[in-house]
C-alpha cells in the first residue's frame, strides 16, 4: 500500500497545505521561456538554493503560450513569460505557424521583471564589431540565421529599408551561435539569451531602434502566499547588476528607456 493509500484525504491535504505555507520548506513549478532558463532562473534558483535550502523548485523549459495554459491548468504556480512576437501568416507564410499572440487570462497577476533589448550576433572580425551599438540599416546586405518566430524583426528590417536574406531557421540559440561562428550569417538574439554560449569568434552588439520586449512573472494572486512567493523574490532579485552583469538587461522601472 502506497503512502497516499494509508493516509486519509483530509490528512494529505493539511499536510500539502502545512508544507506550502513552511517558510523554507514546500514545492514550486516554475515553467519558463527559453531565455530565460539559460540566465534568468539558474541565477535566481542559485540564490535560492541558498536561502530556502529545502524548497523544491522543478522547471519546465516552455513557449509562453504553453506556460500560460500549464498555469491555467494547475499544472504549475509560476510562469516566467513575455511580450511575444506574433507570427504574420502575411509576413511568414512559409511557416504555417499560428500566432504566438497571448491574451493573459484576467484572473492572473502579472508582475514585471525587466525589459529585453534585442541585440545582433556577428563574428568577431566584422567591421560592425567595433561599434558599440549596431543598426540594421548598417546589415542591409547580410545573410540571417533566424529564429521561426521573427514578425519583429523583419517588420523592423521593412523599415530600415530592406527584405532580409535569410540562410537558415533554427529555435535552438545554442545552435543560432554555432552558425554565426561559422559563418553562416548573421543572428538577433534577446540579451537574455546571449549568455546561452561564450565563443571566442562571436560578438553581440546592442540593436538600436528595436522595440524592447517586457518579461514578466505570472501567476495566480493566491499563490503568494506560498512558495511561489519565495521564487518570485528570487526572480526579481536575479534582475539586479551583479559582478558578471549581463549587459543590457534593463529593470522594469526603466522599460521606457531604450
Amino acid at each position: 500500500m502506497t503512502r497516499t493509500e494509508r493516509m486519509p484525504a483530509d490528512a494529505l491535504a493539511e499536510e500539502e497545505l502545512a508544507s506550502l505555507n513552511s517558510p523554507s520548506g514546500g514545492r514550486v513549478r516554475l515553467a519558463a521561456m527559453q531565455s530565460s532558463c539559460v540566465s534568468l532562473v539558474p541565477r535566481a534558483l542559485g540564490a535560492l538554493r541558498r536561502t530556502h535550502p529545502e524548497l523544491e523548485v522543478t522547471v519546465t523549459q516552455a513557449e509562453c503560450p504553453v506556460s500560460h495554459g500549464l498555469l491555467l491548468n494547475g499544472e504549475i504556480e509560476l510562469a516566467v513569460m513575455c511580450d511575444v512576437d506574433a507570427v504574420d501568416p502575411a509576413v511568414e507564410p512559409e511557416t504555417g505557424r499560428e500566432s504566438l499572440t497571448i491574451d493573459i487570462d484576467p484572473r492572473l497577476s502579472r508582475i514585471p521583471l525587466l525589459t529585453d533589448r534585442r541585440c545582433v550576433l556577428l563574428p568577431a572580425d566584422h567591421p560592425a564589431a567595433a561599434q558599440p551599438f549596431v543598426s540594421l540599416a548598417d546589415l542591409a546586405e547580410e545573410r540571417w540565421v533566424l529564429e521561426s518566430g521573427r514578425a519583429r524583426f523583419l517588420a523592423a528590417c521593412r523599415e530600415a529599408g530592406f527584405t532580409p536574406r535569410i540562410a537558415a531557421t533554427v529555435d535552438d540559440q545554442l545552435t543560432l551561435h554555432h552558425l554565426v561562428a561559422h559563418r553562416i550569417g548573421l543572428a538577433v538574439l534577446n540579451t537574455l539569451a546571449v549568455t546561452a554560449h561564450t565563443d571566442p569568434r562571436v560578438v553581440t552588439r546592442p540593436l538600436t531602434g528595436f522595440p524592447v520586449r517586457h518579461v514578466f512573472a505570472l501567476l495566480w494572486p493566491d499563490a503568494r502566499n506560498i512558495p511561489a512567493a519565495a521564487l518570485l523574490r528570487a526572480l526579481s532579485d536575479a534582475t539586479r547588476p551583479t559582478a558578471d552583469g549581463v549587459p543590457g538587461i534593463l529593470p522594469s522601472a526603466a522599460a521606457g528607456q531604450t
